[in-house]
């Protein structure tokens, strides 16, 4: 009987697969591989669903995707109005383990603003230097971990449980803001522990969820 049970529930949730996303569901990840794309300039990422992003140095103009090889033609990477878009088509997830993860590499030079969605971890591999850097969380489960050598900076986390970590320097202004908190902090010439010859006490801690420290101008 428990066997008749079990048969018919993985039926109805083979069921529940768009016709489309049917291969998806019953074929295996296979082994991992790594495809190199050329996507064109962008300034902005908006990282959606269960993918992993790595920030590095790199070709501007291009991404690499690390997934299982039957795999790989549903992870979309494309460019709109400046904005590179980054899509797990799977709809059955459920049916794999969250291991091996899928992995899009991407250039620091080309980062300006970061639109983060989903369960994705990110990772810099490289500093990000920038006039301007932007930073928003919507929804998000996963960790975000940046290096930053900015002059000014806006993180908001939005909605969501995923935490952010910063390492690096904010010149003169960094806006920070918890929609889940209700704050917001201005911070001016914001500095990380590694600072050491500039190191003060803070007189205004960053956000919950903001592990740096910061310097008194």
């Amino acid at each position: 009987m428990e066997l008749k049970h079990t048969i018919l529930l993985s039926a109805l949730l083979l069921i529940g697969c768009e016709q489309e996303q049917w291969d998806d569901c019953i074929t295996s990840a296979g082994p991992m591989r790594s495809e190199e794309r050329i996507v064109g300039d962008f300034h902005t990422i908006d990282l959606d669903d269960r993918v992993d992003l790595v920030i590095e140095e790199r070709a501007n103009g291009s991404v690499s995707v690390e997934a299982g090889v039957n795999l790989l033609g549903q992870i979309t990477t494309e460019v709109s109005d400046g904005t590179l878009r980054v899509r797990n088509g799977m709809r059955c997830n459920w049916v794999r383990s969250f291991k091996p993860r899928v992995t899009v590499h991407v250039p620091v030079d080309q980062l300006a603003k970061l639109v983060v969605r989903g369960t994705g971890n990110i990772t810099c591999a490289d500093t990000i230097i920038r006039d301007r850097f932007e930073l928003e969380q919507w929804s998000a489960q996963g960790s975000t971990s940046l290096l930053l050598n900015v002059t000014s900076c806006s993180i908001a986390l939005h909605t969501g449980a995923g935490d952010v970590s910063l390492i690096g320097r904010c010149v003169q202004t960094a806006d920070l803001f918890s929609g889940i908190m209700g704050t917001h902090r201005r911070i001016r010439n914001a500095r990380t522990a590694g600072e050491r010859e500039q190191q003060r006490h803070c007189r205004h801690p960053l956000l919950g969820g903001y592990r740096s420290r910061c310097a008194d101008p």
